[in-house]
């Protein structure tokens, strides 16, 4: 289940953000500001052909599906904002037929439903990557409305599992960094973030090498590739207690005492 608090509070964090985007009047995010927070297909196809030539195997995987399947995925969530501007006002300013701020979900077949916002069809966002998320959004209700301003922010649900304080799965903007995604499930617990791995599927995607430089960058989910349903791993560190040390002293005894009993019996044969 998804930590009920943490998912209020990742979501209060958007619609913060979107209220911002409206104080500011600009219609979409600025090209360099979308740029900024998420890797655009030009720069994913850049860094495919680095890994490739590399041969970072794993990586270059990693960026080949994204690039051909998109960024979402089915359960993801999207804070959307939609503004369909009006004719002008005696003054000159701009009146505002309607205004919708949602949480959208992505349906069966990666569809965004529209349902509480708009009353038009679902849009596919397959093969859609988070830097394209607010143009192809403009760009579809662009056919039913006119002049639509959307402003929109991807939430990513991933588990943070291991040696943290509240353990579970999170919602969180899929541009925030992994250290605050940490952060939010409480911080690490008997362990430091050197311990940290990046699952999909059970399997390693990133190695505790490449999480630690991932950490000092200050690289974001986005930069890191990762999807719904990824696991941040932060292995406990191993605890030597007493119980340790007479279990490891009792083995030895052991061992010794057999071989002592073997050399015994070889020398009176």
């Amino acid at each position: 289940m998804i930590r009920g608090v943490s998912s209020r509070f990742t979501i209060a964090i958007a619609l913060a953000f979107i209220a911002l985007g409206r104080v500011s009047g600009a219609q979409s995010l600025a090209g360099e500001a979308r740029e900024s927070r998420f890797e655009t297909r030009a720069q994913l196809e850049s860094a495919m052909r680095t890994a490739t030539s590399q041969r970072r195997d794993a990586e270059a995987g990693l960026l080949q599906a994204r690039l051909r399947q998109g960024d979402f995925q089915e359960g993801d969530r999207i804070v959307l904002s939609i503004e369909i501007p009006g004719v002008g006002a005696p003054d000159n300013t701009l009146m505002l037929l309607g205004s919708r701020v949602d949480t959208a979900v992505i349906r069966s077949g990666r569809m965004l439903q529209f349902t509480k916002l708009l009353k038009v069809p679902d849009l596919s966002l397959e093969g859609v990557l988070r830097s394209e998320l607010v143009d192809t959004v403009s760009s579809y209700l662009g056919k039913y409305v006119r002049n639509p301003r959307v402003r929109a922010v991807p939430l990513l649900r991933v588990a943070v599992m291991g040696a943290v304080g509240r353990p579970g799965w999170y919602l969180t903007p899929s541009d925030a960094v992994i250290a605050d995604v940490i952060m939010q499930a409480g911080g690490v617990s008997q362990s430091d973030v050197s311990n940290t791995v990046i699952r999909r599927a059970g399997l390693r995607i990133w190695s505790a090498d490449d999480v630690r430089v991932a950490i000092s960058d200050g690289l974001s989910l986005d930069r890191l590739n990762l999807r719904a349903g990824d696991e941040i791993f932060i292995n406990p560190k191993r605890q030597w207690g007493v119980a340790n040390s007479l279990q490891v002293v009792s083995a030895a005894v052991g061992v010794f005492g057999l071989y002592l009993t073997a050399h015994s019996l070889q020398r009176h044969k």
